[in-house]
């Protein structure tokens, strides 16, 4: 080993060190204990791996062993090169000059990959690892993020490495020193002008979106199976989820994984996050793997109609995920909280309105109630418990007082009329069985505008994006609505004597959680897009005057039904 930076240099000329590296590696080393000497080391690192010394102007009969291990070690110096100060101008300038030939030594690895489908675990992890911390050392700042950005290829290369760690057994280093889907996701913007572009490219290289989905879950299922030993394991697995996440700005990828069922494989892995007991060392690294899970359900559960993935979270042990969860949020950062606390506090209360959701939380709730006793009692997530709790009883005991639903009520499907009557009183659409209407002019009046809604409803389902509600889910929703309306009429009644509204109007909002309420008039109390939308302007006007000619009061529902919400309207009578 060279005692000093001159020797390390006249090692790194030596023909051995030459084509090992070695000699480059104990070279860097020297940057760090003498930074008098950096420029020095620096300017020599770049003159090594320069264009003569690469693999393609190795003599035939170099082996590949001696290529892996010249680049293996080169990488190795990369990395050293990245412990320097990132805002030395002199560091920056250095690494400017080595990256084209970083690149090569890259894309030689991922080529022998390729070329060796026999190639061993160990020396496949190896070139991850070594890849990964490549591109740490690259995103230091943003001089050096525009070199990877503007590289034609590198993107290419990332994900299809990423693409090849689910065949490799161990693929993720213990710790886990940047996963390469950490990288996918934090760069995709550096990477490639917009997210937009980033993800078509990805759509483009692994075949379609539904291989996007397929792979991404098998990636995310090797590294929980892959890491359950390593004290940093949660690191890869957040990552996963995350770049999963990060997908679902493409809808035909958002609805393939949600039709590969990526609502239970991370509801399934966010309950297998809490069994075992809390471990200080591990704490930091599992926590944030949980608030990578809420992150991910807070958006999933929401897509389409909503009730499918509310009820498959439900049906595989949500509730009790989150109830194991107490013993863990001490460690929890305070800022991740409210995020992890999504899908519990804000999104599964509203859904509590469908017989469907609500029985599958009844299921979960009686499975999570042996470990609700070693719950601690106060704080964000026994709040919302407890909240959920509350209501969930209380809709529950609606639900056994009806006989699961009582009498099947339905809104016409007109925005004009809103008629609100017995479900056997309406005709329904024979295309999507999703629209109703309360007579043949209403039904007709709708026809060249609901032809759109109807044929891409039926193309959802087909493709299995949504599933039908059934008529007990809507039935037992406008019951909650009606109990809500009635246990706030007085308060409204006091609201309009005092304020004497020409057409009174109230909404309950039950697409926001808690539910809220307006109490007002017709111009006071307008739909949210009022102001936008020349449709809705002219069919809440229509009704307004409706209620004029009548006497009547307004009462207006708006009921969750995942990426949209369902509108009813109620014309109630005036003392």
């Amino acid at each position: 080993m060279a005692a000093n930076v001159q020797e390390a240099i006249r090692d790194t000329a030596s023909p051995d060190a030459a084509r090992s590296s070695s000699g480059l590696y104990a070279l860097m080393r020297f940057a760090i204990t003498e930074p008098t000497q950096t420029l020095t080391i620096l300017n020599t690192f770049c003159g090594y791996l320069d264009s003569k010394n690469m693999p393609a102007s190795i003599r035939p009969t170099a082996s590949d062993e001696i290529n892996v291990d010249r680049a293996l070690n080169s990488m190795k110096g990369v990395a050293l090169v990245g412990t320097l100060r990132s805002t030395d101008s002199r560091v920056i300038e250095a690494l400017r000059r080595v990256w084209p030939h970083v690149m090569k030594w890259l894309q030689y690895l991922h080529t022998f990959q390729l070329d060796n489908e026999h190639l061993g675990s160990d020396q496949r992890v190896a070139i991850f690892t070594l890849i990964s911390g490549a591109h740490k050392v690259f995103n230091q700042t943003p001089e050096l993020q525009a070199l990877t950005r503007n590289t034609p290829g590198y993107f290419k290369l990332l994900v299809e490495q990423w693409k090849m760690q689910i065949r490799v057994p161990g693929f993720i280093s213990n710790p886990p020193i940047y996963p390469l889907s950490n990288i996918l996701t934090a760069h995709t913007n550096t990477l490639i002008p917009t997210a937009a572009d980033a993800i078509s490219t990805i759509t483009t290289l692994l075949g379609g979106p539904d291989d996007v989905a397929r792979i991404a879950l098998e990636h995310l299922s090797a590294s929980a199976e892959q890491t359950k030993s390593q004290a940093n394991y949660s690191v890869a697995i957040s990552a996963d989820i995350d770049f999963i996440a990060n997908l679902r700005t493409s809808a035909p990828i958002r609805y393939a994984l949600l039709s590969r069922h990526a609502v239970r494989a991370v509801t399934n892995l966010f309950f297998s996050l809490t069994a075992g007991p809390v471990n200080k060392e591990t704490a930091d690294s599992v926590t944030m793997c949980m608030v990578s899970c809420g992150h991910f359900l807070g958006f999933a559960l929401e897509q389409s109609n909503g009730l499918p993935w509310v009820i498959e979270a439900l049906n595989n042990q949500l509730v009790s995920a989150y109830i194991r969860c107490s013993a863990w949020m001490p460690y929890m950062k305070p800022v991740l909280v409210k995020h992890f606390l999504v899908p519990l506090r804000d999104t599964l209360p509203k859904y509590l309105m469908y017989v469907s959701v609500l029985k599958a939380a009844q299921r979960g709730m009686k499975k999570a109630q042996p470990l609700e006793a070693k719950m601690i009692r106060k704080g964000p997530l026994w709040e919302s418990w407890s909240q959920f709790k509350k209501l969930a009883d209380e809709r529950i005991g609606m639900l056994s007082e009806s006989n699961g639903g009582g009498d099947k009520h339905q809104v016409c499907f007109n925005p004009s009329c809103r008629k609100v009557d017995t479900q056997d009183a309406f005709l329904v659409c024979n295309g999507c069985n999703d629209a109703y209407f309360c007579s043949k002019p209403c039904q007709d009046a709708m026809q060249e505008g609901h032809r759109r809604t109807c044929e891409e409803l039926q193309v959802w389902r087909r493709d299995g994006k949504t599933a039908p509600m059934f008529d007990k889910d809507f039935a037992f929703a406008g019951q909650v609505a009606q109990r809500e309306l009635s246990k706030r009429l007085g308060e409204a009644a006091a609201v309009w004597e005092r304020e004497m509204p020409k057409v009174p109007v109230i909404e309950l909002d039950f697409t926001a959680s808690p539910m809220k309420v307006r109490i007002g008039s017709a111009t006071t109390v307008r739909p949210s897009d009022y102001a936008t939308d020349s449709d809705e302007r002219t069919s809440w006007d229509a009704l307004v005057k409706k209620a004029e000619d009548q006497r009547a009061a307004i009462a207006r529902f708006c009921i969750p039904e995942g990426e949209y919400q369902k509108v009813g309207v109620d014309l109630l009578k005036r003392a």
